[in-house]
């Protein structure tokens, strides 16, 4: 009986993603997503996966999970003209991380 209660509480918090695949919007379990899904992100998602920005209008990403900063960062789908450590990646969301609202700040 505790092992149903513990399954169906992993059922009702697993992570799931909004994905284009095939040229439609589905959402699919985080697990399942595969290489070429294209994720549709909004506010208060759960990034589902590593993935470089195609478009994006202010989104901001909280990412302190990675980088121990408290202020959502700024995304640009602008590739980078260098390589750059994790926290500058502008051009990439990262699985576990959440897009937020923009509120005019830089």
């Amino acid at each position: 009986m505790a092992e149903d209660a513990v399954a169906a509480l992993a059922e009702l918090t697993a992570a799931s993603s909004t994905v284009l695949r095939d040229g439609r919007l589905t959402t699919v379990p985080s697990a399942e997503l595969v290489p070429g899904d294209l994720l549709v992100l909004a506010e208060g998602d759960a990034v589902g996966a590593d993935a470089r920005l195609l478009s994006a209008a202010a989104l901001r990403v909280q990412e302190a999970s990675l980088t121990g900063e408290s202020e959502a960062e700024l995304k640009d789908p602008a590739v980078l003209a260098a390589p750059a450590v994790l926290g500058d990646r502008t051009d990439m969301v990262y699985r576990g991380t959440w897009p937020r609202a923009w509120d005019g700040r830089s």
